[in-house]
C-alpha cells in the first residue's frame, strides 16, 4: 500500500476517508507483519484516523436564528 500522508488526506471528505480506512484495513490484513506494505498500511491507518477525528471535531454551521 502507498503511504497516505496528512497532506494527501487533508482535503478529503469524511466519506473518502472512511473508504480509505476500509482499504487500509484490507491491505493490513493481507500484508505480512513487519513488511514495508504492513508498515505503510499501519502509518496510513493512523493518519486516516487522525483526519477522521479532525472532521468529527469541526463544528457544524448553525442555521440562522439559532
Amino acid at each position: 500500500m502507498q503511504l497516505l500522508t496528512h497532506a494527501e488526506l487533508a482535503h478529503r471528505s469524511r466519506f473518502d476517508l472512511e473508504d480509505l480506512l476500509g482499504v487500509a484495513l484490507l491491505e493490513l490484513s493481507y500484508a505480512k507483519q513487519g513488511s514495508p506494505e504492513w508498515n505503510n498500511a499501519m502509518v496510513s491507518l493512523v493518519n486516516i484516523r487522525q483526519e477522521l477525528a479532525k472532521h468529527r471535531m469541526t463544528p457544524r454551521p448553525r442555521c440562522p436564528g439559532f
